[in-house]
């Protein structure tokens, strides 16, 4: 069993790492949202996101 373990240990810290699978995400959000944070894993974190008034807002 412990020939086992180190051969994991030694394929861990010698194979390289490959990326099974990769894609492009793209993400719509409102003009006047303001605080929502984007990750590169594509989620997107709600918590500090709030509103701007509109009337003060230009769009673009």
């Amino acid at each position: 069993m412990d020939a086992y373990k180190e051969a994991q240990r030694i394929l861990a810290r010698e194979l390289p790492v490959l990326p099974l699978a990769s894609s492009l995400r793209l993400q719509a959000y409102r003009y006047d949202m303001k605080g929502l944070v984007l990750s590169p894993f594509g989620n997107a974190s709600f918590a500090g996101v709030s509103r701007e008034n509109t009337e003060e807002v230009k769009k673009p």
